[in-house]
């Protein structure tokens, strides 16, 4: 008993000895239970770990949420260390959950050690190349420490979208014959020989993708001595056009007296930095012919997705009149639906047009603010829902921008369709099928009650409603019910439930609503805006009222649609009080 007493005091010993030797030499004695290395402790004080946590953006370079075919973007890393312990060679690592193609991206990148209370900054760089496709994209983002105190993960989501091509055009161009700087001009607008012209030439991009570094080449064919060029170089570089943009070149030339014959030809060679998107053009440059001033220059932006040929001098209701009128308190909704998801349901040419034009009358003309007017391209299902309502709750977005007294206006142009069963009109939204109508699509009673609500509750003043549409089916570009009988289907007129409310409608319950292509916009849209410009003031007072347009589209509406499409549209309106001034002009 006492040697194993003492056995115990000796080992107790040798092991106090070996404690000391190590504390005194700073070596480790755990033998082999570590393989001599250390275990992945952090080494401050206390032995606190890392706490890694970080943010994360996501940017492109259009900002349109998409990163487009050729374009570049980021994802934008914040790295912290909030914990107690220095964190130890960090790593950030982007990876895809699921295939990828046409996007490259970085999978990785080394930061080395954060101290406590420090922050790092990483960049990962993703781009997609000019052939990448509609993708839904989702990848794993990590940060991952040596020691295992990893940040908690978390997934970036985002969209593909295949290449959206440019289209360049010359839209117009104009002469100037009185340019300071030139010779012999007499300023009567028109090319004549022995005297210097200045030729502005507008390049347009009418495409749905951006056109880049654009250049131009204007040259002279059949071009002799008697013609001569007052420019230095000929050549112009334009930079980038965004789609639907435009821009502007100059050049000068003098036809001698003995030019012949009637008229100058001039080429234009339009060059993009990708051959594929190429394009030339000319101009016939008429003697002794009255010329379009560069002052005259107005240049319409382009239906997306229009090529070249959609690009026009610009139509007569395009110059929009001011009258210095002010409105502050009025409020508008102004929704133009051209595209539909289903590519069964054709487009509505100039839709987009219509409603962009709409609105730079409201601004212009009847001096809406601009923050006043809720302004819808292609509008959804959602999109009708939030601004006028549901069933039962119309407390949406046109409600809450409304003030007691308020004007309201109401601009629609896009597909209306009928409910075969219940000869009832529904407006089409953009992700509806015409064929699901009843169930999908908003309709047009229920537009009415909510709006009447809207302008009882909130007490507003006069209430003006435009729907350029059609709701029996039909469509100038084909029909929207491919299983009905193309006989077109009447539809009930709704019950206008308001007396504050004038209505005017594009044509009846079972007619087609005609697209008048040589001004690129609606037939309707056209007449109206053109009567709002004055036409339609009869008796010449300055004023507009319900009673003057309605007679107004009367005449020119039915007449134009007969001439053009030898079709019936007979527009409508409703209104209790016929003479209430819509517009007033001033004399």
């Amino acid at each position: 008993m006492r040697r194993g007493i003492s056995s115990c005091i000796l080992l107790l010993a040798l092991c106090l000895s070996a404690h000391a030797e190590s504390k005194a030499t700073g070596r480790s004695n755990t033998g082999s239970l570590f393989d001599g290395k250390r275990p992945a402790v952090p080494e401050e004080p206390g032995g606190l770990p890392p706490r890694l946590e970080f943010e994360m953006r996501f940017t492109e370079g259009s900002g349109n949420n998409f990163l487009d075919a050729e374009e570049s973007g980021a994802l934008q890393l914040v790295i912290h260390n909030r914990g107690g312990g220095p964190a130890s060679e960090v790593t950030a690592r982007l990876s895809a959950l699921g295939p990828v193609q046409g996007v490259t991206h970085d999978e990785e990148v080394r930061l080395g050690g954060i101290p406590v209370g420090d922050s790092r900054e990483v960049l990962f760089n993703i781009s997609a190349d000019i052939d990448v496709t509609r993708q839904d994209l989702r990848f794993l983002v990590q940060v991952l420490e040596a020691n295992g105190y990893d940040a908690d993960s978390a997934q970036l989501s985002f969209s593909t979208r295949s290449l959206r091509l440019p289209s360049l055009a010359l839209a117009q161009f104009a002469v100037d014959d009185d340019k300071e700087g030139l010779s012999y001009g007499n300023n009567n607008g028109r090319v004549e020989l022995g005297e210097s012209v200045e030729v502005t030439a507008a390049i347009q991009n009418g495409g749905r993708g951006p056109a880049q570094q654009v250049e131009v080449e204007v040259s002279f064919p059949g071009r002799n001595a008697n013609l001569s060029l007052l420019n230095d170089e000929y050549r112009f570089a334009l930079g980038d056009i965004e789609a639907g943009g435009y821009r502007t070149l100059t050049f000068a030339l003098s036809p001698n007296k003995r030019f012949q014959p009637g008229s100058i030809p001039i080429h234009l060679r339009i060059a993009e930095r990708r051959p594929r998107f190429h394009a030339e053009a000319g101009i016939d440059l008429k003697l002794n012919i009255v010329q379009q001033r560069p002052a005259e220059m107005v240049i319409v932006g382009t239906e997306a997705g229009g090529t070249a040929a959609d690009i026009m001098l610009v139509s007569d209701v395009d110059r929009i009149p001011s009258t210095g009128t002010r409105n502050p308190d009025a409020v508008a909704v102004i929704i133009g639906i051209a595209e539909y998801d289903n590519p069964d349901v054709p487009p509505v040419d100039f839709a987009l047009r219509d409603a962009a034009t709409f609105k730079d009358y409201l601004t212009g003309v009847f001096g809406y603010r601009e923050a006043n007017i809720i302004f819808v391209e292609n509008a959804r299902k959602s999109d009708f829902d939030g601004i006028f309502g549901v069933r039962g709750d119309f407390h949406g977005r046109l409600y809450n921008m409304l003030r007691e007294g308020s004007e309201v206006f109401v601009y629609y142009s896009g597909h209306g369709a009928p409910d075969p069963d219940r000869q009832q009109g529904f407006f089409v939204p953009s992700d509806v099928s015409p064929s699901l109508v009843k169930l999908q699509g908003y309709p047009l009673q229920l537009f009415y009650d909510n709006l009447a609500g809207i302008c009882r509750e909130k007490k507003t003043g006069g209430v003006t409603v435009v729907i350029d549409a059609c709701f029996s089916g039909g469509s100038e570009g084909g029909s929207l019910l491919g299983a009905v009988s193309p006989v077109f289907i009447q539809v009930d007129n709704p019950v206008v439930p308001d007396e504050r409310f004038t209505v005017f409608t594009s044509s009846t319950g079972d007619q087609v609503s005609t697209w008048f292509t040589e001004q690129k916009h609606s037939l309707f849209t056209y007449f109206f805006l053109k009567g709002l410009k004055g036409e339609a003031d009869a008796d010449g007072d300055g004023g507009i009222t319900v009673q003057e347009l309605d007679d107004y589209l009367e005449e020119y509406v039915p007449y134009t649609a007969r001439s053009l499409r030898n079709r019936v549209q007979t527009p409508c309106v409703i209104s209790r009080d016929k003479q209430r001034v819509l517009l007033r002009l001033g004399k």
